[in-house]
């Protein structure tokens, strides 16, 4: 419920203000404009992903930004994903997916990708998320399966939460129990994730 809560809230809160538009410059890489136009505080923390998934004439940019730290280091406390859709000329809409927030440790984003969950063509966004385990009693890692439906071919690309099927398909703790037995993550990588989808159509 709590987790439900923070992501209306921040999506109502995104959508208030507008999806931010950005002018990507002549010639700039995708690289150099991502890092140019990176929210306040923040970095790109891998390398972003192009798509034609969503049915665009241009394709869309994937983009995970995590907070820069100030010392250098590579810690990310929060990683927030980016939807960037074009729209004419060398400019985009950079529309809030979601933020992803510590659980023992750091987020890591270790999969995106699109898949349909039903008959219609629309691809639904995927990501897969893990963060380390290191505590007293239990050490492993935890993965977390997001799944959000998206407008396709609309520059109004209203992220929805499908959070009955994301709990589904969430992997779990992979992990070693010191006052029990060790969990095993079921769904781990995007291959774990379509086969699981398989058996929810």
């Amino acid at each position: 419920m709590t987790r439900c809560l923070f992501l209306i809230f921040s999506l109502v809160l995104s959508w208030n203000v507008g999806a931010t538009a950005l002018e990507r410059t002549a010639g700039e890489s995708v690289d150099a404009f991502l890092v140019r136009t990176a929210p306040q505080g923040m970095q790109p923390v891998q390398k972003p992903i192009e798509t034609n998934a969503l049915g665009f004439p241009a394709p869309v940019l994937l983009v995970a930004y995590g907070d820069a730290a100030t010392d250098g280091s590579a810690s990310s406390p929060n990683v927030q994903l980016f939807l960037f859709v074009p729209g004419q000329s060398n400019a985009y809409e950079r529309v809030l997916i979601d933020t992803y927030e510590q659980e023992g440790a750091d987020p890591n984003i270790e999969s995106l990708f699109f898949a349909g969950t039903d008959k219609t063509s629309d691809k639904k966004l995927f990501v897969i998320v893990s963060w380390d385990q290191n505590h007293a009693t239990v050490k492993g890692t935890l993965y977390q399966t997001f799944i959000y439906a998206l407008t396709p071919k609309s520059s109004a690309v209203h992220p929805h939460y499908l959070e009955s099927l994301s709990d589904k398909l969430s992997g779990g703790c992979d992990c070693r129990r010191s006052d029990g037995p060790a969990s095993k993550a079921k769904y781990k990588t995007a291959a774990e994730v379509k086969a699981g989808l398989l058996k929810f159509k």
